[in-house]
């Protein structure tokens, strides 16, 4: 009997690791039926933005269970990968693209550059980089207006500021002319801006907006209560649109789910992947969530969509190509949608 103290060493480390992989994840899965219930608390939709991160944690658990050989653990974190990976397939399997579109093309981005970021230099190189058409900035105080905005002025002469010190300042540039513009509060203590602007003979309606993040329940339901403020102003109007900003939410939250459902927009990073913007932090990175967004009416159709260059912010800026579906249009003027 020379090896037994060994072989028993072994099997009590085994077991002991493998009471650690089912505490992971029975907690992996506390957080996804948190997930679900995100319609109910501020907290537990908190927990809806790290759909990513559990899908990942649970396909390496899943690994480690397989070789430990615990059936159950094996099973439910295999379930819990198939949940997850549910939820952000869509964002990669979206077929559609630009077909059916044609015409003049329109380039949106959206940049909540950080109103304590003074580094006003990378982002006149990434607009120079990649020429949008329409500029979305939030964050804008001050010092943003005079040193970062201003100074493009000759590519962008259509600028449209509400500046503020409290990080809800917000920006509206275009080369091109934007017509019956506005800042309008969708909640009372935020603005929004919204303007149309004309493309390929269609007009489209945009809406920027950076609603408050969900840190306490008061913040979170202040922030829902904005996105039905949106999807009823957008309900009335009926107009092709453009919703795009710092949403603080993410596409996992039962409340992003339904301003779709109620405005029929279409996530513009579908077929594109998910594009986590936020944080920009290195040593942050793995824990990176999709937070800001350009959402789109099915009259407008993405031809590609990307993530911008580090800008010096907390987050990445988004950049969407897009084209006219005329088909589409012409059946909304006419009522046939």
């Amino acid at each position: 009997m020379p090896h037994r103290p060994n072989q028993s060493m072994q099997r009590s480390f085994r077991d002991r690791f493998a009471l650690r992989i089912q505490f992971f994840v029975a907690t992996i899965w506390v957080l996804l039926t948190a997930t679900l219930l995100g319609r109910f608390h501020w907290i537990l939709d908190l927990t809806s933005h790290f759909v990513v991160q559990y899908c990942f944690l649970s396909l390496l658990l899943c690994g480690i269970a397989s070789w430990l050989r615990p059936r159950w653990t094996v099973f439910a974190a295999g379930l819990a990968s198939v949940m997850t990976l549910i939820w952000i397939l869509p964002a990669y399997s979206w077929s559609e693209r630009a077909k059916g579109g044609e015409g003049e093309p329109l380039r949106v981005m959206s940049c909540n550059v950080l109103t304590s970021n003074l580094d006003h230099v990378k982002f006149k190189g990434l607009v120079e980089k990649e020429s949008p058409n329409v500029i979305l900035m939030m964050e804008i105080d001050a010092n943003w207006e005079e040193h970062g905005i201003r100074s493009i002025q000759s590519s962008y002469p259509h600028q449209h500021v509400l500046a503020r010190e409290d990080n809800f300042g917000i920006a509206l540039l275009s080369d091109r002319p934007l017509m019956d513009v506005q800042f309008h509060e969708f909640d009372e203590r935020v603005p929004s801006v919204i303007a149309k602007v004309e493309i390929g003979g269609a007009t489209i309606q945009l809406i920027g907006t950076h609603p408050l993040p969900p840190m306490n329940h008061t913040m979170w339901s202040k922030r829902n209560q904005q996105f039905d403020a949106i999807a009823q102003f957008i309900l009335e109007k009926n107009t092709p649109t453009i919703v795009f900003g710092d949403l603080n939410c993410t596409p996992w939250s039962w409340y992003f789910g339904r301003f779709l459902q109620k405005t029929s927009l279409v996530d513009s990073r579908l077929g594109f992947g998910v594009q986590p913007s936020w944080p920009t932090d290195l040593i942050l990175s793995p824990a990176r969530i999709p937070i800001d967004h350009v959402l789109h009416s099915k009259e407008l159709v993405v031809s590609d969509r990307r993530l911008g260059t580090d800008i010096g912010s907390d987050h990445l800026p988004v950049i969407v190509d897009f084209v006219v579906n005329h088909e589409r249009v012409a059946k909304r003027s006419s009522g046939t949608r």
